[in-house]
């Protein structure tokens, strides 16, 4: 008796699970056709007049990705696709000339920052910048806050986590500027350098970023900032910039801010912050700490 109970209990326990399956797979398929109806809605709706948008490709390789943006985004009004090797340039022709968008690609063999130092002058500024490297694109930040235009966006793509996510911090410092660490907090702390870094890029140049969307998915990092001027707003970066200090024994961790922001009547002064915020052994578990 008791092993039929058991017996009837396992059927009913996968039952369960599997009408629990079941009904996750509908939820999906139904947001998706959802998603997909809304998307279809959008793009078939008369829509505001809206600015027209520059493209950058600074790496364009095949140049698909500069395809798709002349093809999938109505607002775009010309794609520069561009890189360096010839072999990538021909096989940019090629795809432009097969998708039929001539009239909004331009395909561009050169080195990615010279030509966005070109482009520093205000009139001639691009929208959206996209970096996509195999690597660190550390080597462009500097040209790329310069060649963006006001309220601009810049998507850049890192392929060197082992280096934000702790496995090499002396690498890290070299190209990013700071130290990172093996936590389990790692990735987040990988953008969260690399977003630092993009921002003292901007800073030399008055300039300040507002991150709208930061992922780290498999092996990359990939992030999306507009970028703007205000001398005050760079103000204003050093009191959004901190190390930390992690606990070697156990998950803890406190942050040890760079500056901080006081109002004094009208103005707003930027004085250097006090420290440090823990004792030379963590309170929770004895262990030393490592700061970066």
């Amino acid at each position: 008796m008791k092993e039929k109970e058991k017996a009837d209990g396992s059927e009913a326990e996968l039952r369960s699970s599997s009408d629990a399956s079941e009904d996750l797979a509908m939820y999906e398929d139904d947001k998706a056709r959802s998603t997909a109806r809304q998307t279809r809605n959008v793009l078939e709706e008369p829509h505001e007049e809206v600015e027209e948008v520059s493209v950058l490709e600074a790496l364009a390789a095949t140049g698909v990705r500069s395809v798709r943006y002349a093809l999938e985004v109505p607002a775009v009004s010309r794609v520069v696709a561009n890189d360096f090797t010839r072999e990538a340039y021909n096989n940019m022709c090629r795809n432009i000339a097969h998708n039929r968008v001539e009239s909004k690609v331009t395909p561009s063999c050169r080195e990615a920052s010279m030509l966005m130092y070109e482009h520093r002058d205000p009139l001639k500024q691009f929208t959206v910048i996209d970096i996509d490297p195999y690597g660190s694109p550390s080597v462009f930040l500097d040209s790329a806050v310069q060649a963006v235009s006001e309220g601009g966006v810049l998507c850049i793509t890192c392929t060197d986590t082992s280096v934000l996510c702790g496995v090499y911090p002396e690498t890290c410092y070299s190209k990013y500027g700071s130290v990172s660490l093996r936590l389990k907090c790692g990735h987040e702390m990988g953008i969260r350098i690399f977003l630092s870094s993009l921002e003292t890029h901007a800073n030399r140049y008055k300039r300040y970023i507002v991150p709208l969307l930061s992922s780290c998915i498999d092996f990359y990092i990939r992030v999306f900032v507009q970028v703007f001027t205000s001398p005050s707003q760079v103000k204003r970066s050093l009191s959004k910039r901190s190390m930390i200090y992690a606990c070697s024994g156990c998950d803890s961790h406190h942050l040890q801010l760079l500056g901080k922001r006081l109002e004094v009547g009208a103005s707003k002064k930027y004085p250097a912050a006090s420290g440090p915020p823990v004792d030379r052994t963590c309170a929770e578990c004895g262990s030393t700490f490592k700061v970066g």
